[in-house]
């Protein structure tokens, strides 16, 4: 698991006693989970109709760094 994911850094912050562990907080961090990996191994399709495409995706990526 990704140290910046969304389910790390819920579970380190249960570990340092800042959250109390919560079954609907964990059902959210498992969904913004599932959205973080799927976005995570997004590969852009590829052509010159998809530069767009291409420009988010590389934005995306400079944020998360």
């Amino acid at each position: 698991m990704d140290s910046d994911s969304p389910m790390a850094a819920y579970k380190k912050r249960i570990a340092l006693g800042q959250l109390q562990p919560d079954d609907y907080q964990m059902t959210v961090v498992d969904q913004l989970q599932n959205l973080y990996n799927k976005l995570d191994s997004y590969e852009p399709p590829s052509g010159a109709v998809n530069w767009i495409s291409k420009v988010v995706y590389l934005k995306y990526r400079i944020m998360l760094i």
